[in-house]
C-alpha cells in the first residue's frame, strides 16, 4: 500500500466518521423524543384513570345523606367537585396526549412540556384546595355530632388519601420532570 492509497482510505474514513456523527445525532433526537412521548402517554393516561375516578364520586354522595347523614347541600358540593374534577382531569388528559412533541421545533416542544406541568400544578392546587375546604367541613359535621366513629372514620381516609395523592403525585411529577429532561437534552444538543 503507498502513500497515495492510504490517503484515500483516510479521507474515506473521516467522511464515514462523520456521517456516523450525523447518524448518531439524528437516533439520539430520535430516542429522546420518543422517551418524551412515551412519558407523555403515560402522564395522559393517569390523568385519564383520574378522570373516571373522579366521576364515581357523584355516585357516593347519596351515601353522605342516607349513612352518614350530612346535609344534602354539602352532598351535592361533594357530587359537583366529583364531576368538575373529573371533567377537568378528562380534558387535561386530551390536552396531553394531543400535544406531539415531533412536528414542532425542540424548543416550542419543551414549552409545551414546561406549560404541561405548570397546568398540572393548577390543576393539583385548586384540586387539593376545595377538597380539603370540603373534607374539613364534613369533619366539623362529625365533630358537631359527637360521632367519634365517623370522625375516626374521616381520619383513616384522609391519612389513606394522603399516602394514595402522594404516590400518585410523586409518579405524576417524575413523568413531567422526564418529558421535560428528555426535550432539554434536545435543547442542549442544538
Amino acid at each position: 500500500m503507498d502513500f497515495e492509497e492510504l490517503k484515500q482510505n483516510w479521507n474515506k474514513a473521516c467522511i464515514n466518521n462523520e456521517l456516523l456523527k450525523a447518524d448518531n445525532l439524528r437516533l439520539a433526537r430520535e430516542l429522546a423524543t420518543g422517551r418524551a412521548q412515551t412519558a407523555r402517554d403515560k402522564l395522559a393516561s393517569y390523568y385519564r384513570r383520574s378522570s373516571v375516578c373522579a366521576i364515581l364520586l357523584p355516585s357516593l354522595a347519596p351515601a353522605l345523606v342516607i349513612i352518614l347523614d350530612l346535609p344534602v347541600w354539602l352532598a351535592v358540593l361533594y357530587a359537583v367537585f366529583g364531576i368538575v374534577m373529573g371533567v377537568v382531569n378528562y380534558c387535561f388528559a386530551r390536552y396531553i396526549k394531543n400535544c406531539d412533541y415531533t412536528s414542532v421545533p425542540t424548543v416550542e416542544a419543551l414549552s409545551i412540556a414546561i406549560k404541561i406541568a405548570r397546568y398540572q400544578r393548577y390543576i393539583r392546587s385548586v384540586g387539593i384546595f376545595v377538597g380539603c375546604i370540603l373534607v374539613a367541613t364534613m369533619f366539623y359535621f362529625a365533630i358537631d355530632r359527637d360521632d367519634y366513629s365517623m370522625v375516626t372514620a374521616f381520619i383513616f381516609g384522609l391519612v389513606g388519601g394522603l399516602i394514595f395523592g402522594t404516590i400518585k403525585y410523586i409518579r405524576m411529577s417524575a413523568l413531567v420532570h422526564r418529558m421535560k429532561a428528555e426535550l432539554q437534552s434536545l435543547v442542549e444538543d442544538d
